[in-house]
């Protein structure tokens, strides 16, 4: 009736409507939350390093057998990790060694476990642990190649200036020996050794006359080492021709002060100048 109270029945209707039913509560009631099911220490109990450590409150995370779970941990152990790899870096570490970092890696990795389990089933634990293993070891190959091939560019980088000094000392001692040579009246008898790496292509491009064709000047597949001697005549300098001065350009790397605009002349004059001064 309008304004006033609903009948006794329908009242009774809308409560059952309401109310839970006794299967989904009895089901609730019996659940329990999942528990961890041993001890799993503190880092600071078992590192006296990271027991004075300030504002690591991480290191101090222990657990107790039978306490429900709590990601709080897992998040815990995760910052541990960070916090001794962080620690272990520093020049003054606290004793912070790679013992202390693989335990706290070691211990997220069970809590990772343990709530991995918990979320999604136990799935294959055995494939899990194989998988985390090799993913270290993975990483630590790939750390130690990385070192190896820096220690082996380093050394090669080493050798090749060791033979770049040789070489330089070389032909200074070789044109001390062609200047009194020449200063006599002699023809030159020692040749240049290489100091500058590499090929000199681009030296070639820039100072080849029109007249010599591209492919009358040597070209080589490989750039020859640092320390290493062309095989030309020394003692008939004045008699080359462009081409044989641009195979000494492209050897070399060098361009031995030569210009485009100089003439033959000029080019045989600075490259005797290169073997004597």
């Amino acid at each position: 009736m309008p304004g006033g109270s609903r009948p006794a029945e329908v009242r009774n209707q809308i409560s059952e409507s309401r109310a839970i039913p006794t299967s989904l509560l009895t089901t609730s009631m019996a659940q329990t939350p999942p528990k961890y099911e041993y001890d799993i220490p503190a880092l600071s109990s078992l590192f006296a390093a990271l027991r004075n450590i300030q504002n690591t409150p991480e290191f101090d995370s222990s657990i107790r057998k039978g306490t429900n779970l709590d990601i709080k941990h897992l998040r815990d152990a995760k910052m541990a990790v960070a916090a001794t790899k962080a620690l272990r870096l520093k020049q003054d570490n606290n004793g912070v060694t790679d013992e202390v970092v693989e335990a706290a890696e070691l211990r997220h990795s069970v809590l990772k476990s343990i709530h991995a389990t918990d979320m999604f089933g136990p799935g294959d634990l055995l494939a899990a642990l194989t998988q985390i293993t090799n993913d270290r070891f993975d990483t630590i190959d790939a750390s130690l190649r990385t070192i190896r091939d820096d220690i082996t560019k380093l050394s090669n980088n080493m050798d090749d200036r060791f033979n770049r000094v040789d070489a330089a000392y070389a032909n200074l001692r070789s044109k001390a020996a062609n200047s009194k040579l020449y200063s006599g009246g002699n023809p030159l008898q020692f040749r240049l050794q290489k100091t500058i790496p590499g090929l000199g292509t681009a030296v070639v491009d820039r100072l080849r006359p029109a007249s010599v064709p591209a492919n009358a000047v040597l070209t080589l597949p490989a750039a020859p080492a640092t320390g290493s001697e062309y095989e030309y005549q020394v003692g008939q300098i004045m008699k080359f021709s462009h081409a044989q001065i641009l195979n000494l350009v492209y050897y070399y790397n060098e361009d031995f002060g030569i210009i485009a605009s100089d003439s033959i002349e000029d080019r045989t004059g600075k490259l005797i100048i290169a073997h004597v001064a």
